[in-house]
């Protein structure tokens, strides 16, 4: 449910939005630097623009300590574990 909430916090569902002046994209708003970061540290090869990837490595960030990453985790009382 929470994880629901920061999707439509970040991006209201839309999988092209873009974001922070053009540095973040997708459901989950990741910046491309991040978002390989998360990758490599996940093990993973992944598709930035690819919504499905950007959903496993959100699930995948919350699930292992990267929640703070979200500022709409950060604020407005989602509190992702």
């Amino acid at each position: 449910k929470d994880f629901r909430k920061l999707i439509n916090c970040e991006s209201q569902w839309n999988a092209t939005a873009v974001g922070d002046k053009g540095k973040a994209y997708g459901l989950l708003q990741f910046w491309r630097g991040t978002f390989n970061t998360f990758e490599d540290e996940a093990g993973r090869d992944l598709q930035y623009k690819d919504w499905q990837d950007q959903v496993w490595l959100g699930a995948w960030g919350i699930a292992n300590g990267k929640r703070s990453h979200w500022t709409c985790a950060r604020r407005g009382g989602l509190f992702l574990k």
